[in-house]
């Protein structure tokens, strides 16, 4: 009787061992950083694919052809606030006017912009957002020229709360219901009631 207990307690150790292997092959996730030094996405160790899998069983979503908005053209500012952000350090705000749901891959792609509440210092930032999968993805951050420089590896993470710079959590409840994203026309009226002008953007470029 005995032996057999040992034996299935080491059935049992083997299981978690190979369960946990794949996470302890991740690599670390490089989220980058913008010009000011500012971590970009919520700064998970496991890149957001292992995590996905784990809580939701959803994969990266497959996308579809999408065109970066031209920051010189973005006009109409809406702040946004986070009720959970640990420490309110910035202010947030997003260009209604580059707000997009991708015709094939239903993902709402945004222009946002992070602003030190104490300095001149901003981040200007081009993600997108699946509703299905609840997951993020940040394309690129502006230069001082207000042109886009993409991340070179850049990765799907899942949406979550209580991190630092998390406001993707805010959006997403403007953003989706249930599994699809609202139309355009709806996320945009959803945004637009904190809306402020207190976010000049001349060229989106760092200040």
């Amino acid at each position: 009787m005995q032996v057999f207990i040992m034996r299935r307690a080491a059935i049992a150790l083997s299981s978690i061992l190979l369960l946990a292997s794949p996470l302890s092959q991740a690599t670390e996730y490089d989220s980058g950083r913008g010009p000011n030094g500012q971590v970009v996405g919520d700064g998970d160790s496991d890149g957001g694919m292992f995590s996905n899998l784990l809580k939701d069983g959803k994969p990266a979503p497959k996308e579809g052809e999408y065109t970066m908005p031209d920051l010189a053209k973005l006009k109409e500012w809406a702040q946004v606030t986070i009720p959970h952000q640990p420490v309110q350090q910035n202010d947030y705000a997003i260009a209604l006017d580059s707000i997009t749901v991708g015709k094939d891959d239903r993902i709402v792609r945004y222009v946002m912009m992070v602003k030190s509440k104490r300095g001149k210092a901003r981040n200007v930032l081009f993600e997108g957002l699946d509703c299905f999968s609840n997951q993020y993805h940040t394309y690129a951050w502006a230069n001082q020229q207000g042109e886009w420089q993409t991340f070179s590896d850049p990765k799907w993470k899942l949406i979550t709360k209580d991190t630092h710079n998390s406001w993707q959590a805010e959006l997403v409840d403007e953003m989706c219901q249930l599994n699809e994203p609202y139309k355009l026309e709806a996320i945009r009226s959803n945004l637009k009631t904190d809306s402020s002008d207190k976010f000049g953007c001349s060229g989106c470029g760092q200040q």
